[in-house]
């Protein structure tokens, strides 16, 4: 009896987790988790490939077929085992299976119904784990509204352009870093803190790219701010300036 329930939870987490880690809209939040909370929700998660399994084992001749080789690739130490557990670990086996291969239809099936790449439907599952508005979630928004950003920087500077990489501490190697394909930079005035534009990239990229003989890749422009020096981060339109400036009343500033 205890070795059945054993089987039985040990099965459910190690299933659970195969499912999680593999299905993207689980795979963001697990990582986010620690401790006993990894483990009830490996044990949530294996609800959908075990109820699939048992649904598999259930069809006549299956479980019987199953357990007969799991018997014989046990060999001599089956005879530990009653035919209750033998059952466990061919549903197991099944649920495995089946947390490692439903998540692959999955993605497939909603790339085709949402008509979108694997790196969207990724940077999705990212921003939808994201537990509060951060730096990451700038980001993320950034990209699917293809708005750039701008980030003001401790000593004044700004960088307005697009995230070359999602940085996170929690998704990315890179750590808590902002990585950006610059469009534009300047700085901020010391007195209105209104941005002052210095350098086009965009302008020195498409020169660059006018060059015979020369390949442009934006993503050789890319720079790398850490967040601990970011003060301030919003989206922003280059665009919308021009009319945000007209429609700004300065008179009370003055």
């Amino acid at each position: 009896m205890y070795l059945n329930s054993a089987l039985l939870i040990a099965g459910a987490v190690v299933v659970g987790y195969v499912f999680a880690a593999r299905l993207l809209w689980l795979r963001y939040r697990l990582r986010l988790t620690q401790g006993y909370h990894t483990f009830l929700f490996t044990a949530a998660s294996s609800v959908v490939p075990l109820a699939l399994a048992g649904f598999v084992v259930s069809r006549p001749g299956i479980e019987c077929r199953l357990g007969h080789l799991v018997v014989r690739l046990l060999g001599p130490a089956s005879l530990h085992f009653s035919p209750q557990a033998i059952s466990i670990l061919v549903l197991m086996l099944v649920a495995l299976f089946l947390a490692a291969t439903v998540p692959v239809l999955v993605h497939h099936l909603a790339r085709l119904l949402l008509g979108k790449s694997m790196k969207q439907l990724k940077l999705n599952a990212m921003y939808l784990a994201e537990p509060a508005p951060t730096l990451s979630g700038l980001q993320f928004s950034s990209y699917h509204y293809a708005i750039p950003m701008a980030v003001t920087l401790s000593d004044r500077k700004v960088y307005v352009g697009y995230p070359a990489d999602i940085s996170s501490s929690m998704y990315s190697a890179y750590g808590s870093e902002i990585h950006l394909i610059p469009l534009i930079s300047g700085y901020r005035d010391p007195t209105t803190l209104d941005f002052i534009a210095t350098t086009s990239y965009k302008t020195v990229m498409d020169k660059v790219a006018e060059s015979p003989g020369r390949h442009v890749n934006a993503r050789m422009f890319t720079i790398s701010i850490p967040e601990r020096e970011v003060v301030h981060a919003h989206l922003y339109d280059p665009e919308l300036a021009p009319i945000f400036a007209e429609h700004t009343d300065r008179s009370e500033s003055d």
